[in-house]
């Protein structure tokens, strides 16, 4: 979607309002649905196309709208929707369980119409490109009619709203420091929430317990996406994706290999959504520090968030492969986690390394230019 949106972004409204209907139809055609790949090409492919049509688009306005605390913007964006994200299982699981699943996809179809529907004509770009292909040029900024001075390796004059891709960001050792720490904190972001209920169960919690934790962490994923994207307007990027994933990696070595009781599992559950939850909120402060061309924003943005998604699938495949094996609660990780728990205690660190950009931000490497 980068490519089309940043060339033509008065089409931007068309897409939002396309995505929105395809989410529609496809949890409809999904209440039909009685064959396994039936439900793969209306939940999986057809939503996820509908849901891509609609978050691009609008990240592209977001963009534009907020400048100086665009970040603290994302991070508000996040925790909104981690807040039905923690609400969404608990009321799946009741309607699934009292109306049976075709009518629980109807109401959700509904649900999205009625309450989301309403507010699609609000949503404006700040600038109103026509709808020709834009010559970049001539392509004007408003928002450069006030210069702020940069700071914190942020540049708060975005250049222009449209135009291609500029491949001087990707010169830039920055870049290359971003990539490296992006690719192995996705690859293991995931796993303990994935592990958490399992593992609370092999140590002899409750399903309540389990149940606890999990929601804590995403509480205190929450409190990390708004808090992180906070700071990240005031402080450089790269030292903040370091002290993230720094300080998530001593928590899951020290706390979630050692804990054997209640208490010290949530103390690991909540730090870690703490330190951790918040990591891809930088993203639209990486791209910042990059560029001041909104449109290579977008595009690096999206790049940073396919780097995140197809390592993510690799950490998924990787994790089966390391959980097995005879439980000893007496060994580290309860025997059967250890080797999980230490690969996500030495990919963490990893990416902290790509901390090391910050020393070299305004250099570049001879790839592109």
């Amino acid at each position: 979607m980068s490519p089309f949106i940043t060339r033509f972004p008065a089409y931007r409204k068309y897409c939002i309002w396309s995505g929105w209907l395809i989410c529609i139809l496809s949890l409809v055609g999904s209440s039909f649905s009685s064959l396994l790949w039936h439900f793969i090409l209306t939940q999986g492919v057809l939503f996820s196309i509908g849901f891509l049509i609609l978050y691009y688009p609008l990240l592209s306005m977001l963009n534009e709208w907020w400048i100086e605390r665009r970040g603290f913007a994302y991070g508000i964006l996040f925790g909104c929707g981690g807040i039905f994200g923690l609400l969404l299982p608990i009321l799946l699981e009741k309607s699934l369980n009292r109306f049976g699943s075709q009518w629980t996809l109807q109401g959700f179809a509904l649900l999205i119409l009625v309450l989301v529907g309403p507010i699609l004509p609000l949503l404006k770009a700040r600038t109103s490109p026509t709808l020709e292909a834009p010559d970049v040029e001539k392509s004007v900024d408003a928002l450069t009619s006030q210069k702020k001075p940069s700071s914190h390796g942020l540049d708060l004059n975005p250049t222009a709203t449209t135009g291609t891709f500029e491949t001087a960001a990707l010169s830039k050792v920055a870049f290359t420091a971003i990539s490296f720490s992006n690719i192995f904190q996705g690859l293991v972001f995931f796993l303990p929430i994935f592990f958490i209920p399992e593992y609370a169960t092999t140590i002899g919690l409750s399903t309540l317990q389990g149940t606890i934790i999990l929601s804590m962490t995403n509480v205190t994923t929450m409190v990390s996406q708004i808090g992180l994207g906070y700071i990240a307007d005031r402080c450089d990027p790269l030292i903040l994706m370091f002290g993230s994933t720094f300080l998530s990696a001593l928590a899951t070595v020290f706390l979630w290999g050692l804990s054997k009781a209640f208490p010290a599992f949530l103390l690991f559950g909540m730090l870690y959504g703490l330190f951790a939850g918040g990591y891809s909120v930088l993203y639209c402060r990486f791209a910042t520090s990059l560029t001041s061309h909104l449109p290579t924003q977008t595009w690096l943005y999206s790049i940073f968030e396919s780097q995140r998604g197809m390592v993510i699938i690799a950490g998924g495949i990787m994790s089966g492969t390391m959980v097995g094996g005879n439980v000893d609660l007496e060994m580290y990780g309860a025997g059967s986690y250890e080797n999980l728990i230490l690969a996500i205690g030495i990919s963490l660190p990893a990416s902290s390394l790509g901390g090391v950009g910050w020393f070299f931000r305004g250099r570049t490497i001879s790839l592109f230019r």
